[in-house]
């Protein structure tokens, strides 16, 4: 029996004419892991994904399942789930012929066939309903089936491409918890696309982040989004500010001296030209230069954008657009009020030119 990771992906690359849609991508799933690959349109999050389902042929690399390289398997012996956005159900079938389909194609005993679809009914949470037509579900329920439909003849891994994109945010939102649970339940060795980093951060044990064809940064949620390698993620995950700027030492303290001419306070010893990052929820705002305390920052409010929960900021800051969220708002700074700005050592993090 193979032991290792369910999936190795060893130094994929594949071009399209001259453009490298895959450079050299290189990482590993362990069973029963759920892997979200997050990167913006055009990146090769679809290409990497095709590529491991086998309708796409890479250049160069191994793609390694349960310990066998299937570069050279077709698509339908890979034992590789797809699901895509679209869904591709059969409209003219009931759900549980839909989700039975892949049985009956393998030839599977009947009453194998019926006892592996009800207990995916029940999983999904779809039980009594297999007589359904498509045409009367909802957005939800269909999206369930196509999941339904992929596990039932236990694949090795299940890929799923932006299978929440088609739908609104508030079922979108519902799904994400859905699946969630679906894959604890029957343990699947999962791999999910999305450009979507807050579905990422929900729904992933791990976050691959690509872009241009290459791995920025793999790592868990809190890894990716308070430790990010790049300025690429830093700037990618979360709302984040970006200053240019030269990091010096001075009085023996790291500072970063932006070029329009403000301060920052670095935690971590780093010299030369590069570029300060912080998030926008770890700006404070205060109405007075004392408040702030050092290395206050004078800056306007340009507007103000209350979401309920918090309230969100854009700052005039020597010509340079801040972004601040205030998550526990005590007061509402007006549009046109002078505010002072406090940004913490430890929240500045440091990219080199």
């Amino acid at each position: 029996m193979a032991t290792g990771p369910v999936l190795e992906i060893k130094n994929l690359s594949k071009k399209y004419d001259d453009v490298a849609a895959l450079h050299d991508v290189s990482f590993s799933v362990n069973k029963g892991e759920l892997v979200v690959i997050l990167g913006p349109s055009g990146s090769g999050k679809s290409t990497l994904l095709m590529s491991i389902a086998g309708f796409v042929k890479p250049d160069s690399g191994s793609i390694i399942l349960n310990g066998t390289r299937i570069n050279d398997v077709p698509p339908y012996r890979r034992n590789v789930g797809v699901v895509f956005q679209s869904m591709a159900l059969f409209p003219n079938m009931n759900v549980f012929d839909n989700i039975a389909y892949p049985l009956k194609i393998r030839k599977m005993d009947k009453g194998e066939i019926k006892k592996r679809v009800e207990r995916m009914l029940e999983i999904v949470g779809l039980s009594g309903l297999g007589s359904r037509r498509i045409t009367q579900l909802s957005g939800g329920q269909q999206q369930r089936v196509a999941i339904a439909r992929t596990l039932v003849f236990e694949p090795s891994i299940l890929l799923l491409d932006e299978p929440l994109g088609a739908l609104d945010r508030k079922l979108r939102e519902e799904m994400q918890g859905e699946i969630k649970k679906i894959h604890d339940r029957v343990g699947a060795t999962t791999l999910l696309v999305t450009h979507d980093q807050e579905e990422a951060m929900v729904m992933g044990d791990r976050i691959l982040v690509i872009n241009c064809g290459k791995i920025e940064q793999m790592g868990t949620p809190e890894e990716i989004y308070n430790s990010p390698k790049t300025l690429f993620v830093s700037e990618f995950i979360g709302t984040t500010n970006i200053f240019k700027g030269t990091a010096v030492k001075e009085a023996g303290k790291t500072i970063f001296k932006a070029d329009e001419g403000f301060i920052l306070p670095v935690a971590e010893e780093v010299k030369g030209a590069g570029y300060a990052s912080v998030k926008a929820e770890n700006i404070k705002l205060f109405k007075s230069r004392q408040q702030a305390g050092a290395f206050a920052l004078e800056a306007t409010v340009t507007q103000n954008f209350f979401s309920g929960n918090n309230i969100k900021y854009e700052l005039d800051l020597k010509g340079v657009l801040v972004k601040v969220i205030d998550r526990e708002p005590k007061e509402i700074f007006k549009q046109g009020q002078k505010v002072y700005l406090k940004i913490s050592p430890e929240h500045v993090k440091w990219f080199p030119k």
